[in-house]
Order: C-alpha cells, then sequence, then structure tokens
C-alpha cells in the first residue's frame, strides 16, 4: 500500500516517516515532493480535526492517492485550551516556532509551575477513494518556564511529558516517537488497518494491550465517558447529582472548556432550560473550587461561515446519506433544513475546544436516553464516520443505560445492533 503525507512541513514528514516505518512497515510512504505536487491548503478550521479533514482530502483529490494528514494543538489549561488549533500560528500567520514560544511563556509569566499542565493533541484523517478514517493521540505533560533542548520543533523545548525528567526537545527522535501523541496516533490508525486486514489478530492484540494497560486505565474515566454521563445527568434534572459528579470531575480533570462544551450542546436535543441548568451548575462548582470560568474563543457572528462549516461538518456526519438527509429535512421546510445547517451543525457541534468524535459521542448518549430512535441511528452511524471506535459507542450506550429505564436500555442497544448489523452486510 503506497500512502502519500499531505504535509508540506518537513519535520512533520520525518517524524511521520520515523513512525509509520516503525508501526506499518508493509507501507510505501510518499512525500509530495517525490510526485512533483506543490498544494497549500488553508487551515483555518475551527477543530483539529477539520484541519487535518481538509488537507487530507485536498491532497487526495489532487494526487488520486491514498493520504494521511494531522493537525496538532498544544492545549494548556492555564489558557482554557489554548492555544490549541491555533498552535502552529499562535503569534502570528508567519510566526516561526521560536515566537510561538515566546507568547506561550509570555502568556504563563505570572503562573506557578504546578498550574502549568497542558497536554498535546494529535488528529490525522486517512483518506483513499473507499473511506475517511480518524485517529486520535494524546500525551500530558506540564510547560517549562524556559525552553531546554535543541531536537524536535514546534513548542517541544517547553513540554516535558508525565513521568518524563526531559523535554521533547531533549529527547532522541526515538524516545519522543515512543511516547508522543503523534506516535499514538499513528499507532491506533495502524490498529485500524490491522483491523481490515486481520480483525481477529486485531482484535487479539487489542486486548493484549488493555490488559498489560490495566492500572493506566483505571485511573479514572476517561474524559469522553465523562462528558457523556455529565450529559445524560443534565438531562434528569437531579441538580444535586449532577453538582456532585461535576465536583468530582474538576478535581481530577480540571478541564472546564470541554465540559462546558458538551453541557452546551445538549441544548441541541433538550432544550435551553437543560443547557442553563446544566451550566449554572459547572459555574458553581467551578467556582467553589477556586478554578477560571471558561474562556470562550472570541468567535465573530458570521452566518455564511456558519453555514460553510456547518455543511462540511454534516456531510463529514452523514457521508453518504448526506444529500438523503437534506432533502428529506427540505421537504418539511427549506427554513428548516437552512436552520439545522446553521445552528445545530455550523454554530454547536463545529465549536472549537471539542473534538467531533466527543461531540457525537454526547449526542448519542442523550439520543438514546431520550428515547428517539431514529435520530440515535443517524448519530450512531455519524459516530463511527467520523472516527469513533465501536468501544466508544458502546462507552456512550452504557452511559444512558446507568440511568434509563431498562426497557429504554434495550431499545437503544437494539438500534446499536442493527447498525451493526446493516455494516456488516453492505
Amino acid at each position: 500500500m503506497t500512502i502519500l503525507l499531505a504535509t508540506n512541513n518537513a519535520h512533520k514528514v520525518d517524524e511521520l516517516q520515523s513512525v509509520l516505518r516503525r508501526t506499518l512497515a508493509d507501507l510505501q510512504i510518499v512525500r509530495p515532493a517525490d510526485i512533483g505536487l506543490a498544494l497549500d491548503v488553508e487551515e483555518d478550521a475551527m477543530t483539529l480535526e477539520g484541519n487535518a479533514y481538509r488537507k487530507a482530502i485536498a491532497f487526495h483529490h489532487a494526487s488520486g492517492m491514498a493520504c494521511i494528514a494531522d493537525d496538532t494543538g498544544l492545549e494548556v489549561d492555564a489558557l482554557n485550551g489554548a492555544p490549541g488549533v491555533h498552535s502552529a500560528r499562535f503569534a502570528g500567520p508567519e510566526a516561526s516556532y521560536n515566537e510561538n514560544c515566546e507568547l506561550l511563556l509570555q502568556k504563563l509569566e505570572q503562573i506557578p509551575d504546578d498550574n502549568r499542565r497542558a497536554r498535546f493533541r494529535t488528529i490525522l484523517c486517512f483518506v483513499d477513494s473507499h473511506r475517511t478514517e480518524f485517529a486520535e493521540g494524546m500525551c500530558a505533560g506540564h510547560i517549562l518556564g524556559e525552553g531546554r533542548g535543541t531536537a524536535g520543533f514546534g513548542y517541544d523545548p517547553l513540554f516535558v511529558p508525565d513521568g518524563y525528567e526531559h523535554s521533547f526537545a531533549e529527547m532522541s527522535a526515538d524516545q519522543k516517537n515512543a511516547i508522543s501523541h503523534r506516535g499514538r496516533a499513528l499507532q491506533a490508525l495502524a490498529e485500524r488497518f490491522a483491523e481490515y486486514r486481520d480483525p481477529e489478530s486485531a482484535q487479539s492484540a487489542k486486548a493484549h494491550r488493555a490488559l498489560n494497560n490495566g492500572s493506566k486505565a483505571e485511573h479514572g474515566q476517561p474524559i469522553r465517558r465523562w462528558l457523556c454521563e455529565a450529559a445524560v445527568l443534565a438531562l434528569r434534572q437531579n441538580n444535586e447529582q449532577l453538582r456532585e459528579f461535576l465536583d468530582r470531575y474538576t478535581r481530577e480533570h480540571h478541564d472546564v472548556g470541554q465540559m462546558y462544551e458538551a453541557l452546551l450542546q445538549i441544548y441541541l436535543f433538550a432544550g435551553f432550560p437543560a443547557a442553563l441548568e446544566a451550566l449554572t451548575t459547572l459555574r458553581s462548582v467551578v467556582n467553589s473550587e477556586g478554578q477560571a470560568w471558561y474562556a470562550e474563543d472570541d468567535e465573530a457572528y458570521d452566518l455564511r461561515e456558519f453555514q460553510r462549516r456547518g455543511t462540511e461538518t454534516c456531510q463529514r456526519i452523514y457521508t453518504s446519506v448526506y444529500t438523503a438527509m437534506r432533502e428529506r429535512v427540505s421537504q418539511l421546510s427549506s427554513h428548516l433544513d437552512t436552520w439545522m445547517i446553521i445552528e445545530g451543525y455550523g454554530k454547536v457541534l463545529s465549536r472549537p475546544r471539542l473534538d467531533i468524535v466527543s461531540r457525537e459521542l454526547v449526542s448519542v448518549a442523550v439520543l438514546a436516553y431520550s428515547g428517539w430512535e431514529r435520530q440515535l441511528l443517524s448519530h450512531l452511524r455519524g459516530a463511527l464516520n467520523v472516527g469513533a471506535t465501536a468501544d466508544d459507542c458502546e462507552m456512550a450506550l452504557d452511559c444512558a443505560a446507568r440511568h434509563s429505564s431498562e426497557l429504554g436500555s434495550l431499545r437503544a442497544r437494539a438500534v446499536w445492533q442493527r447498525l451493526q448489523v446493516s455494516t456488516k452486510n453492505s
């Protein structure tokens, strides 16, 4: 199999090649320069997923080849997740690595060492003529007070991963790639490829890794489970139970932004009262913990932009049934179709600070709890389309089942089983 690396960044090419050769040794890796392709893709999406998809699909259309693209962001807790999707241009469109690092240090100048938690997050997008796949990799750590080391690129001199004393820029390429966000994303993508080639071996390897990493998996719930559970609790209108749950979340994860986005999103399915009550509870918990409230991105109110990115997000979620879905809604009302794209997909589901996979899983949990079976089927399919795994979907359904009636839980599971059967038969 031959894959084109959809990037013009020489540092990324070197790192991607190094990890791919180790994780997918049978691949033939091609750079744009190898085939004489010069393509500059504007990375102005509001999410890492959006930018990775834009690059992958643009290079695929230009070359006709299978392509892998990535987008990576550094998320700093004390800056409410910034620079995030803007990491590469934090100090300006043409900023150098040094200028971005200097601006980050300036913004953290008054922040004590014990409050400099951060994580690198990479989203990979693979596109060929048959499918689109997403994979995510994350590496948690903290930001230093000054840069150390000369290897690597970007924010590497400032970032020390958890469990290590050296910055990424002080590590060898092999050391960094073994634990880095990009390495983990590529490993996750390699597992997807393995599932296509040999499903039984892939499942066995996955189970083996889960057994070996059991202690790590037991240390707190994954972020997405917290988000799904909180969204369902918000629908139950039990503020005392929700407050207790959010109190545990903020103590363990400190990421107010992701929870804010998940709770805000429920207004699409349960109305503004549910979202406002949940967000009020979250703010009360955050204030009691002495944490900073979520600072949203200063986003211009641009209906044309909302419609553009809403259309793009809706296409990613619905893929082959996108046109049919919109035609069905338009038959009810053309205004409803436009409103759905702008309000639902453009303003909410495309908002930054929470990836589209997490958003779709929250939607699955909410719809499973609410009993909207037709919409649940659509969003389960959509979650898989944007890169969620079957295990992710099972988790979201489980969050709903914990608080649903037995009949409601069985009906949601039946929808999921129906989708699995239809997918296998297609």
